[in-house]
């Protein structure tokens, strides 16, 4: 009689791998419904995880785990990919293989590099995710081959991932709203800046921000909600900024939710009068966003810990697939930490993930 896995149970039931391991290990998440169901099979076909025997079968071929996540920003994602670049070096002694996919900003990029990904033989994937048909047909096809796969940095609803790395964007918005509404105690009028990109999680980004501001710092006033295209040349993102200001008159401060069009926004500050005392804040640090940090010409910035979700990612891939076992949480959160002029890093001398690995 053939062996019953998480995979038969999980198809049977029609739901994710995932969502069994979750409920076989009594994790949250998942429905008592659903848990009682999963239990009810297990006990019927009297399943027993194995995890040595599965470790040991392991060890007769590589461990191949696929990577695909965005080539721009590269200041963002460069660091992302130092942090898989240092999982995959502690992990090659266990013959384990790491192969990463750098996809262009645009749908059929990601759809070509998940196909290239499954003809190519993968165990695992971790990716980023867009709402978009050709994506969520490309996530389809991983499921449908049977290759268990994680989210990194955004999130697909639905999509039958084991676990999310990545941050908790509403709550980075938030920490945005407070961060105005403290630099601001007397009020002022905010300009929103948000990408025209359909995303899960950078929807919340704004939600959050919004909130924030409603329910603490009433006092101040969202004049309005530029929507920008991040394949936008700098050029027209400057236009456009330009135009915002002679619509809606000088703000007091800025609220850039995009994470690639700080330095655009701060190099107006250089050359727009009107500009020049306003606050700004945005996320993640670069080279670039650090000199204009200790220019005064942005106010703070919003780290999310790119390093530690490369990283992590893979590390977490390849224990589930070493032992069966998933993170204690469906949904694990990278840091946020707030940059200032006053806490940059000393290049050379900190030990911080924000540093390139060499």
């Amino acid at each position: 009689m053939k062996k019953v896995t998480l995979r038969d149970i999980a198809s049977e039931l029609g739901i994710s791998i995932g969502t069994v391991d979750r409920a076989v290990h009594n994790r949250p998440g998942v429905n008592p419904d659903t848990r009682a169901r999963v239990l009810a099979l297990i006990d019927k076909y009297e399943y027993h995880p194995d995890p040595i025997a599965r470790s040991l079968s392991m060890r007769t071929r590589p461990v191949r785990i696929g990577m695909i996540f965005p080539e721009s920003p590269r200041f963002f994602w460069d660091r992302v990919a130092d942090g898989v670049s240092a999982a995959a070096t502690d992990l090659a002694d266990l013959n384990t293989e790491v192969r990463v996919c750098r996809v262009a900003d645009c749908y059929s990029s990601f759809a070509r590099a998940a196909d290239e990904l499954l003809a190519g033989g993968v165990d695992a994937v971790a990716l980023v995710p867009r709402e978009h048909p050709a994506i969520r047909g490309a996530v389809q096809r991983i499921r449908d081959a049977g290759v268990p796969f994680s989210t990194l940095n955004d999130d697909l609803d639905g999509c039958g991932r084991l676990f999310y790395i990545g941050p908790q964007l509403a709550q980075s918005g938030r920490v945005a709203g407070e961060l105005m509404g403290r630099f601001l105690p007397q009020g002022g009028r905010v300009l929103l800046i948000a990408d025209a990109m359909k995303s899960e999680e950078y929807g919340a980004r704004i939600t959050g921000f919004r909130e924030k501001l409603s329910d603490d710092y009433p006092m101040l006033r969202l004049l309005a909600t530029l929507t920008v295209d991040s394949g936008l040349a700098d050029t027209a993102c400057e236009a456009l900024l330009t135009r915002a200001l002679a619509e809606y008159g000088r703000p007091d401060g800025i609220y850039d939710a995009t994470t690639f069009l700080l330095p655009t926004i701060a190099r107006r500050k250089r050359v727009l009068p009107e500009l020049q005392d306003v606050l700004l804040i945005g996320h993640e640090i670069s080279a670039l966003t650090e000199g204009m940090l200790r220019e005064n010409l942005i106010t703070a910035c919003i780290s999310q810990d790119p390093y530690s979700q490369g990283y992590m990612s893979v590390r977490y891939l390849h224990r589930y697939l070493s032992t069966g076992a998933l993170p204690e949480h469906e949904r694990m959160y990278a840091r946020l930490d707030i940059l200032t002029k006053e806490n940059l890093i000393v290049s050379g001398q900190s030990l911080d993930n924000y540093i390139r690995r060499t």
